[in-house]
């Protein structure tokens, strides 16, 4: 509306943040949505950003949770 750009940064916790103490994680909702769908807990929260209108910044060493990070263009989330 006023060409203000959300950007989430770190959504998935960051280096110094382990996986399971996440709140997305730990609360089970991504992980079970991710099952349904063949995705990951990770995948399930960044598409919401992104179906939010939002972008967002993740960061890996890893080439593979990169192109992970990447794969959430083939679904949407629906409300259930």
């Amino acid at each position: 509306r006023r060409g203000i750009l959300v950007q989430a940064w770190s959504p998935l916790g960051g280096a110094s943040l382990a996986w399971p103490s996440l709140g997305f994680a730990a609360s089970g909702a991504c992980e079970e949505i991710g099952k349904k769908r063949g995705k990951t807990a990770a995948q399930v929260a960044l598409r919401w950003i992104l179906q939010q209108g939002a972008t967002f910044t993740t960061q890996t060493k890893s080439k593979a949770h990169f192109v992970e990070d990447l794969d959430i263009f083939d679904f949407e989330l629906t409300p259930s």
